[in-house]
């Protein structure tokens, strides 16, 4: 409102002040005429008719218009950029919560790429043939297609900061989560390629094999932390457990009856960050459905095919 009523004002200033330039190049102009003969001075008024005079109306009545509609418009914008930003809290708060399954979903399908990745290196028929002949790189005989990773991408565009701009701490925590999915984003985007490259070494992919599987639990932990102080969910951590608890189920349901996959899967017990907040009581409810759901990534989707397109070099 306040936005308004400084607009009004500077309207009706700049109004006045236009229409006193067209008042003052409207005036009418004295022009003496001598006589022959030596009479006193007389003052003929002399209207000024030219077309500059009707111009300096109609700029008048133009600018009028237009500081109305200008103040109108302007009134309509805050009205809606009030409803928006009333509508955007819950939004946005929906969208971190969507993002801690998101992150939970990213680690399931990288610890299956790794685990088809293992398989992969066990098989003969699969490996590297390189001369002089070396191991280095069997791990590696496969790789995931680009679209898994990029898939994987979050999008960051439906993050906005701004929101809080009034709240320093809520801010800058949000930005600072923004600039990190940011970062991971770029991860992901270059592992995309460098995990095909047979030209790196395995030391080198490990790191982004391991980075891409710690981040999500080091963000989510970020997303915690952030939605305790913007959601009006009392029990955040309870909220977020439920959302990959269900996230799990319905992978689980989605995918019966297809055929699983043969290959032996690696067990995912480390003292991962995830349990830091989430399931601290209960970690071994975590893992077990994560490697549950890793194993249903690395079998069959329901039209036979692999769920995860693994591409020999």
């Amino acid at each position: 409102m306040k936005i308004i009523l400084k607009t009004i004002i500077c309207s009706i200033v700049a109004g006045a002040l236009i229409l006193l330039i067209a008042l003052i190049s409207h005036t009418v102009f004295d022009k003496e005429c001598p006589t022959q003969e030596s009479q006193p001075t007389q003052t003929v008024v002399v209207a000024d008719n030219t077309p500059t005079g009707t111009y300096n109306w109609v700029t008048i009545l133009c600018s009028i218009i237009a500081l109305g509609v200008s103040a109108l418009t302007l009134y309509s914008q805050e009205k809606v950029a009030d409803n928006t930003s009333m509508l955007s809290y819950k939004a946005q708060e929906q969208v971190l919560y969507d993002l801690v399954r998101h992150l939970y979903r990213n680690m399931v399908v990288m610890w299956a790429i790794v685990n088809r990745m293992n398989d992969a290196a066990t098989r003969s028929d699969l490996r590297i043939k390189k001369t002089p002949p070396t191991t280095s790189n069997d791990k590696y005989t496969i790789y995931p297609s680009e679209l898994h990773l990029i898939k994987a991408q979050v999008p960051i565009d439906n993050i906005h900061p701004e929101l809080y701009v009034k709240n320093d701490t809520k801010y800058n925590k949000i930005n600072s989560l923004l600039l990190k999915l940011r970062n991971y984003n770029t991860e992901l985007s270059i592992a995309a390629y460098q995990l095909k490259d047979t030209n790196l070494t395995k030391d080198v992919k490990d790191y982004y094999i391991d980075a891409l599987l710690l981040k999500p639990a080091d963000l989510t932990n970020e997303l915690i932390d952030i939605l305790k102080s913007i959601s009006s969910d009392k029990e955040v951590v309870k909220k977020c457990e439920d959302i990959i608890s269900q996230s799990h189920s319905k992978n689980v349901k989605d995918n019966h009856g297809c055929t699983p996959w043969s290959g032996t899967v690696i067990k995912y017990e480390n003292s991962d960050p995830y349990t830091k907040n989430l399931f601290a009581n209960e970690s071994s409810k975590f893992f077990d459905m994560l490697n549950k759901d890793a194993q249903i990534e690395c079998g069959k989707n329901k039209s036979g095919g692999d769920k995860l397109l693994m591409i020999k070099f």
